[in-house]
């Protein structure tokens, strides 16, 4: 690799540093309901991706949904859902419309709101997200029967 490829793979697993224990100590507070404890750490992990790769990088979108289902479990439904729909939405304009990770926030979006009841928001997303997710896997067979 070139000094400017060993530079930016430094820079990576600096940030990588950063962010996963941060991560995974959130995520062991919220699964066991210390959400207050977990809220920290998931908001500092999206101020430190945001700043080391802008807040419009589909990288992003996974912070955001963090932080969207940390709300949804403490019944903070119209936050969790801003947040859903950020990380939605910065995925459909920096990965395209056809993308398998706008699958996953579609995906996250309806389990939103199947978790308030809302069927008729849900089942139209999860329906997407299925499309899209065939679509993927049907085109990853063939690119890996066509090599």
């Amino acid at each position: 690799p070139t000094a400017c490829g060993r530079e930016r793979h430094s820079i990576q697993r600096r940030r990588n540093y950063a962010f996963r224990p941060r991560w995974g100590l959130a995520l062991f507070y919220a699964r066991q309901g210390r959400y207050a404890e977990a809220e920290p750490l998931y908001k500092r992990v999206l101020t430190l991706g945001e700043n080391a790769v802008g807040p419009e990088h589909p990288d992003v979108a996974t912070s955001l949904d963090n932080l969207a289902s940390l709300y949804g479990s403490q019944g903070r439904y119209a936050e969790a859902e801003s947040f859903h729909k950020r990380a939605l939405a910065l995925r459909e304009e920096a990965l395209g419309l056809e993308h398998p990770d706008v699958a996953v926030s579609l995906n996250n979006l309806g389990s939103l709101y199947e978790s308030q009841g809302h069927y008729a928001k849900a089942e139209p997303l999860h329906k997407q997200a299925l499309v899209l997710s065939e679509q993927a896997s049907y085109a990853e067979f063939w690119c890996m029967s066509a090599g």
